[in-house]
């Protein structure tokens, strides 16, 4: 791989003299994030003067990636004013397409390489040497730029679907923040026009019905043409009878992910490790939704196994409007919902259409 750059390097293994009012960025591989460089809230700054030759050297040819840690992430340099810590390498290309590079540098032959070659036992690292001498096969350049160009452009396609995605997702919060009334307040600020007056205060466990289930994970009769038998994730099998004969809310009472929370089709169960939240008063959609408005960490018990109980959070006091709003506002999320897994699904399809690209492009 040294062969077809011209300079790979690395930043400052000491730490710079910080300065709140500098304007040069600090970057280390942690900053490097789907392509670019991510400037984020505990990024620190420094004095222009404190940069090193190789920060100012940098150019529209240069690459980097994390090197200490986590291993891999990649950035295009566009020239933003930064200065390189010592988890964050360079590499200038030179003979190679700049492009077909940056996609060289995440093929499963290149990254096994790196992983094999990783240095440090509690934190890894890998070394420059290594990168310079890492093996691969590569074509004329004309064929390069072509390769390089058809995953720049894939590249580009992720990184527009996962915007999209991210933005309806902030849509999403902002709208709950908005249609549900505030901590202490009976009236939402966003309303569907024609619906006034107060919501109405209810205790959780006077909205929702609380049911146990006893299904283990392992050791159950699977049913070709039973009915479906739910983990946290998915549906692990069919079984001959079930708990719920309409839709309902399944929640993680125990272990990892306690408090996440799922809409479920009727006539199907889940495992031991969530429970059932139903409703006979209240929309569902309306219902799941309402439940997205509770941080169910702050009923959190236990400290080898978390978990959560009904006793607890049914407790806490919600406000619900007349049921034709709920539905109108049910079908809201439900609709936006059904937009960010439609989206996000297109993101996944992308990134599976790449990894199999950089199997097959390559050798």
């Amino acid at each position: 791989m040294g062969e077809g750059t011209k300079k790979i390097g690395d930043g400052i293994h000491g730490t710079p003299l910080y300065d709140d009012c500098g304007k040069t960025a600090f970057i280390n591989g942690n900053n490097l994030v789907n392509g670019q460089i991510s400037i984020t809230e505990q990024t620190k700054f420094v004095n222009e003067t404190q940069k090193t030759v190789h920060d100012r050297g940098l150019n529209n040819n240069t690459i980097l990636m994390s090197i200490n840690g986590t291993i891999g992430n990649l950035a295009w340099y566009k020239g933003e004013n930064i200065m390189l810590g010592k988890s964050a390498a360079y590499l200038e290309v030179d003979s190679f397409s700049k492009t077909f590079m940056y996609s060289l540098l995440q093929t499963n032959h290149v990254e096994k390489y790196f992983l094999d070659n990783l240095t440090g036992t509690t934190i890894k690292n890998l070394g420059l040497k290594t990168i310079r001498e890492t093996p691969v096969i590569v074509p004329c350049k004309s064929e390069q730029t072509s390769i390089g160009h058809f995953f720049r452009t894939l590249d580009d396609a992720i990184l527009f679907h996962k915007h999209k995605c991210i933005c309806l997702k902030k849509l999403k919060k902002g709208y709950l923040q908005q249609m549900f009334p505030q901590e202490g307040e009976c009236i939402p600020k966003v309303r569907f026009k024609g619906f006034t007056g107060d919501w109405v205060e209810r205790k959780l466990e006077e909205i929702f019905d609380y049911a146990s289930s006893k299904h283990t994970a392992n050791g159950f009769d699977n049913v070709p043409d039973g009915y479906p038998l739910f983990d946290a994730n998915k549906q692990i099998g069919n079984i001959r009878t079930f708990d719920q004969e309409t839709s309902y809310i399944s929640i993680i009472k125990d272990g990892a992910g306690v408090g996440r929370i799922e809409k479920r089709p009727g006539k199907s169960s889940i495992i031991a490790t969530m429970g059932y939240l139903s409703s006979s008063i209240a929309d569902i959609d309306f219902c799941f939704t309402l439940l997205e408005t509770i941080d169910f960490a702050n009923f959190i018990s236990g400290t080898t196994i978390p978990h959560i109980y009904f006793k607890d959070y049914g407790q806490k006091i919600l406000c619900i409007p007349s049921i034709i709003e709920q539905i109108a506002i049910g079908n809201f999320f439900r609709n936006l919902d059904n937009q960010i897994t439609d989206q996000q699904a297109k993101l996944d399809k992308l990134k599976l259409l790449k990894s199999a690209y950089l199997q097959k492009m390559f050798v």
